[in-house]
């Protein structure tokens, strides 16, 4: 019984090391980051691999790596995740690393995440894919982002719009 957990392993690192990524802890982060997309990619589980490859994104985002960035993305995009959270956190992180290059690609990603987000009910992604379009000028974009977030309790979400659009909630 207990070896059929280590299933979610690559889940659980996914998500400590994204979580290591927020408080500043650089190389605990990349090593459950890294373990997370290894076991991801061993045992085939696309949504894992999806998880994994948006993690491993954030620090070359960080870093100013976009190239590297956008690899992670590619690859975690390649073997088409079928749950709808994971691909929805991997297009956010898409969005992100493709506004940040100048991609022309950023638009494709900005609007499959605001299709998937709206009619799945995933109104944070709802959100951040307003504000990504509001990153590609998109004014009325702009001024719609602050009105859906106040009915969403996600301190997460208020410190992303806080840095990107002054928005306080």
């Amino acid at each position: 019984m207990q070896k059929n957990w280590t299933t979610f392993e690559p889940f659980a690192a996914g998500v400590r090391g994204e979580t290591y990524l927020a408080a500043g802890r650089q190389e605990a982060a990349a090593d459950l980051i890294d373990r997370s997309w290894v076991m991801a990619e061993l045992a085939s589980d696309h949504c894992y691999m999806a998880l994994a490859a948006g993690a491993e994104a954030r620090p070359f985002l960080a870093h100013g790596d976009l190239a590297a960035a956008e690899r992670w993305i590619d690859r975690g995009l390649e073997p088409k995740p079928w749950y709808l959270w994971y691909t929805a956190r991997l297009l956010d992180v898409a969005a992100e690393v493709t506004i940040a290059t100048g991609s022309p690609r950023a638009s494709q990603f900005v609007d499959r995440l605001a299709a998937l987000a709206s009619r799945s009910g995933m109104r944070d992604f709802v959100v951040r894919a307003q504000s990504h379009r509001a990153a590609l000028g998109d004014e009325a974009a702009a001024q719609a982002v602050p009105w859906p977030a106040q009915e969403i309790d996600n301190p997460g979400l208020a410190a992303f719009l806080a840095q990107r659009h002054g928005v306080a909630l």
